[in-house]
């Protein structure tokens, strides 16, 4: 599956790209705050990009590779689909070369739409670590809306961070 944009295209995962995945989550600036593992092996890669046509089978997450003239500038998924309460939980992560172009805006702007439109989604939850200002800027230019802070925790490099939940409706 392939939804296209102006500047960038949105492509289901395919094993294929897994070296390209690994080169984008390999980098500590990148998975500071996610709870990808740094370094990120080809092995893990390989395994995120099975589980997620697992899950796209399953009906419980749509994942995407982001390109931009056919070179893979990072990835982008819905997960946590639920059909009974028609939400679902976005996540996204660009290389950092590509960052602050407008292309993750593009991106997460099409994912939207795509929940939204095709998979009848009425609500997107974001969660983001308070630390990661770009993601909070990102997320509020989109729409969404601070809900709550969450309770759990996750350690980087010895440090605590705890989550925000964001949310975005489908007010149409």
């Amino acid at each position: 599956m392939i939804i296209k944009g102006e500047k960038i295209q949105l492509q289901r995962l395919k094993p294929a790209h897994a070296e390209q995945v690994q080169a984008i989550l390999n980098h500590e600036e990148i998975t500071q705050y996610l709870v990808f593992p740094f370094p990120y092996t080809l092995k893990k890669a390989q395994k995120y990009i099975r589980k997620s046509h697992l899950r796209w089978q399953n009906q419980t997450a749509k994942v995407f590779g982001i390109f931009t003239n056919e070179q893979m500038i990072g990835v982008i998924s819905l997960h946590n689909l639920n059909s009974a309460t028609k939400a679902g939980e976005i996540f996204y992560v660009l290389d950092t070369q590509f960052q602050k172009k407008g292309l993750g805006f593009e991106a997460a702007k099409i994912l939207i739409n795509f929940a939204f439109e095709e998979l009848k989604i009425q609500t997107i939850k974001a969660k983001v670590i308070p630390e990661n200002i770009a993601s909070i800027h990102l997320l509020k230019k989109l729409g969404f809306e601070f809900d709550s802070k969450l309770p759990h925790a996750v350690e980087r490099q010895g440090k605590i961070y705890f989550h925000d939940l964001y949310l975005l409706k489908n007010h149409s």
